[in-house]
């Protein structure tokens, strides 16, 4: 998943307009931006009597209207039971494999990275105090702020200093002090996506996707999920798997994992795509390239839940939810299959 980090305040309080600011300076770093704004507002962008808005009101669950330049994907909610949408499911249905890093405005009640944003004129409470995943304070009063606030704290009208904190904290800000292997120099700059470039020797460092295996194991109609007991996704789903160590093959990879993880072993395991993927661990994020084997069995084994697996279980293709896994490449490789099983 791209990282996230959100920015909460009441209405008022200048979220959109901070972010209208701080937008261009993330992009002047090379990053390519997401959004994710929450609205309690009934929004139609579209204009009546256009062909997309008449198709649209036609019945059409799903539209996406496509040009060169943009494209825009409409979703249909009819349900008037409906709750208010999860974050998780807004994040579900972004491109993540085409973004550095999403900024999400609203969903302050949700668990992830936020920066809170208070004017302290117009009287609203504090959130911090009642949020630990509020990871820094912006305010137009910084004195009064430094009096009660132990987190970062933020110029408001400092869109610089702001970008320059979330630079750092995604750990890709050029202005962060790395020291180059080659020289010991501290002038090792980060150029996204993946280039570390010494200023001092010219020393250059690719920070290339790694490799890593993911199980599909099937029995009939059902495959093996398992859950995660770990950041990052600790809780979601995901398929057996992992990275590929030094020295060695996708093979022998897959074979290590499944032993470590259920106390399988692998006689045979096809090959049969292959998918990009992030991996954040530790606030450092991994771009990967996942494998996908799929072992086709005549009975079910005595499996154990093992290492970084909490629990494992049989679930039938056709009643998997894909939002319920952490991963991109397991979504694909899964929806693949169920792809494969309808033909």
């Amino acid at each position: 998943m791209t990282p996230i980090i959100g920015f909460a305040g009441y209405s008022g309080s200048g979220k959109t307009t901070l972010l209208e600011k701080l937008i261009p300076l993330l992009k002047q770093q090379g990053l390519r931006i997401g959004l994710v704004k929450h609205s309690h507002h009934n929004i139609d962008p579209d204009k009546p009597g256009k062909d997309s808005y008449r198709l649209r009101h036609a019945g059409c669950d799903q539209t996406l209207l496509a040009t060169k330049s943009r494209h825009m994907l409409y979703f249909e909610y009819t349900d008037l039971k409906r709750d208010e949408p999860a974050l998780a499911e807004c994040l579900a249905q972004l491109d993540h494999n085409q973004l550095d890093l999403v900024l999400v405005e609203g969903f302050r009640d949700e668990t992830f990275p936020k920066i809170e944003i208070h004017r302290p004129a117009y009287g609203k409470p504090l959130l911090y105090s009642n949020d630990e995943h509020i990871i820094a304070f912006t305010t137009d009063e910084i004195v009064q702020a430094k009096q009660h606030c132990k987190l970062p704290i933020l110029d408001l009208n400092q869109p610089q200093d702001i970008a320059d904190f979330i630079l750092t904290w995604l750990g890709t800000s050029k202005t962060k002090q790395h020291y180059c292997p080659s020289c010991g120099e501290a002038s090792l700059a980060f150029q996204p996506p993946k280039v570390f470039c010494c200023d001092t020797c010219d020393f250059t460092y690719f920070h290339n996707a790694a490799a890593a295996v993911l199980a599909g194991i099937c029995y009939k109609d059902e495959i093996l999920v398992a859950t995660r007991s770990r950041e990052p996704g600790k809780g979601m789903l995901d398929l057996p798997g992992g990275f590929v160590d030094p020295d060695e093959s996708l093979e022998q990879a897959l074979a290590r994992e499944l032993q470590e993880e259920l106390d399988f072993i692998v006689h045979d395991a096809k090959y049969t795509a292959s998918y990009p993927n992030t991996y954040r661990y530790k606030n450092i994020e991994y771009k990967t390239c996942d494998t996908f084997f799929v072992i086709t069995l005549d009975e079910k084994p005595a499996l154990k839940a093992r290492d970084d697996v909490e629990k494992i279980e049989w679930i039938r293709l056709q009643d998997i939810e894909l939002n319920n896994f952490a991963f991109n490449s397991a979504k694909q490789a899964i929806q693949r299959l169920k792809d494969q099983a309808s033909k």
